[in-house]
């Protein structure tokens, strides 16, 4: 779809990360479901007649209200606790950027009801990412934020310090498992001289004990 209109890359990846996102959100919202059918089936008989009959006839009530509250949550709670990452924004390489000071839940909750809001109404209001030059929605706009790509490795300010020690600590694991590599791939290929110079460490090491 996006090759096809020739989005903007920025574009295209918040279709994709929107993409991931809602089938993340389907897969919680099945499990809770799943779960409280499996619960409510060794109490249902309990309730009283007129409370069995609702939530045998009425369970699409129940479901959509879960469904719109997963989202509601999913999109407020992420983006906050995260400082401005959904899972599919991370996996795609996108943030959203407060403008002039740090993500607030309320910015967070803005959002959250405007994806609602877009998803009743056919996801028109996201029509202004595509033909505007800011790539900014209706969200963005009355949230004062914009979703842009994330700058990594990761802002010194945005983060804490046990967070940059863990992504040294990895580049620097990485560096070395490289070079192990490196050295591995060398004596591969070249066996006669591994074998010459262990040999000469090993004249070098009698000749110091001599």
């Amino acid at each position: 779809m996006g090759s096809f209109f020739k989005f903007s890359p920025i574009v295209n990846k918040r279709i994709n990360a929107f993409t991931i996102d809602l089938i993340l959100i389907f897969v919680i919202k099945e499990i809770t479901i799943n779960s409280f059918v499996k619960s409510l089936d060794l109490i249902f008989f309990r309730f009283p007649f007129k409370v069995q009959y609702f939530l045998s006839t009425e369970f699409s009530i129940f479901s959509n209200v879960t469904w719109m509250s997963i989202f509601f949550a999913y999109f407020t709670l992420f983006p906050f606790l995260s400082n401005g990452r959904t899972p599919g924004k991370y996996i795609l390489g996108l943030r959203v950027y407060s403008k002039g000071q740090e993500l607030s839940l309320y910015q967070c909750m803005g959002r959250s009801l405007f994806y609602l809001f877009s998803i009743f109404t056919l996801c028109l209001p996201f029509l202004s990412t595509v033909y505007k030059k800011n790539h900014l929605g209706w969200g963005d706009m009355m949230s004062k934020t914009k979703v842009d790509f994330e700058k990594r490795p990761y802002i010194v300010d945005h983060e804490t310090s046990w967070q940059l020690s863990f992504f040294d600590y990895l580049g620097e694991s990485q560096r070395e498992q490289t070079e192990t590599k490196g050295l591995s791939l060398v004596s591969s290929k070249n066996p006669s001289s591994t074998l010459e110079s262990s040999e000469k460490k090993y004249d070098n090491s009698d000749r110091d004990a001599a």
